[in-house]
């Protein structure tokens, strides 16, 4: 059975075995601790992690697990997305409403970490969530492991009431972080490009013209909008306040553009059916 406390982040201790198999651990792995509600409405910010001790086994697992799972996840939101839309123009009204509360189901999973969670919890039998600024839920599925944990953090707690902690002051944010940070930008740009879209919907039914490049750039930007409203960054990564990311965030980004763009040109090629 699972066991859970509350700890403060700056003073978590862990006994040097793995939490999974009890053996000595030969390495770590570090957990991100997310919080629900900052996650859906707070802005983006950096992750809490937590460095917990393994065996090599279990992080080799879960390192191939979160490979799987997030090629899986990106997937399945865009086929998804795919086919949610390709219903909905072909009047499978049911069909594509499944399919996209699916989608929105999984992109909330990876939103607030679940997806995370939920596999350090099997894979390595610890995950560790959010409780407050400073503060740490954390769970095990060892009972055995629990209390040599529980012995080694005498300031823990089953509950979340406060212990006196203070939280650390906070670092210095980086150059443009206001603006990467905010869900404000790609909410607006999400706004514009729909009622846009739909303004050509319009327009292309009743006049039977398309205009391709407009609508394939509003496309792209309400792919990159919705990618913003998860990941922030992601919106800016193929602008030049994108710069400064790593690669892989550059690269999410443009696939993202070019998958808006192709979404735009099926949408506008169905108008000629």
């Amino acid at each position: 059975m699972a066991q859970t406390a509350y700890v403060n982040a700056d003073s978590i201790r862990f006994a040097p075995k793995c939490p999974h198999c009890g053996r000595a651990a030969e390495t770590t792995r570090s957990l991100a601790a997310q919080r629900n509600i900052d996650a859906l409405f707070g802005e983006y910010g950096l992750l809490t992690l937590v460095e917990a001790p393994v065996c090599r086994s279990a992080s080799a697992a879960r390192r191939r697990a979160g490979i799987a799972s997030t090629i899986a996840s990106v997937a399945f939101i865009f086929i998804g997305g795919f086919l949610a839309t390709a219903a909905a123009l072909n009047d499978y009204t049911i069909l594509a409403v499944a399919l996209g509360v699916t989608v929105g189901f999984v992109a909330l999973l990876g939103r607030t970490g679940w997806d995370d969670a939920l596999l350090d919890r099997a894979l390595l039998g610890v995950n560790v969530r959010r409780a407050g600024a400073n503060r740490l839920r954390i769970t095990f599925t060892r009972d055995d492991h629990f209390s040599e944990w529980a012995a080694m953090n005498p300031l823990a707690s089953a509950s979340a009431g406060a212990m006196g902690w203070r939280p650390p002051p906070k670092p210095e944010p980086p150059p443009d972080f206001a603006l990467m940070s905010s869900r404000r930008f790609p909410a607006i740009a999400l706004a514009s490009s729909s009622a846009l879209i739909a303004l050509h919907h319009w327009f292309a039914r009743s006049s039977g013209e398309v205009f391709m490049v407009g609508l394939c750039l509003m496309t792209a930007l309400a792919f990159l909008s919705i990618a913003g409203l998860v990941y922030p960054p992601l919106f800016w990564a193929v602008s030049t306040h994108g710069r400064h990311l790593a690669a892989p965030y550059r690269v999410a980004g443009a696939v993202i553009g070019f998958a808006g763009l192709a979404a735009g040109f099926l949408l506008g090629v169905s108008y000629g059916r």
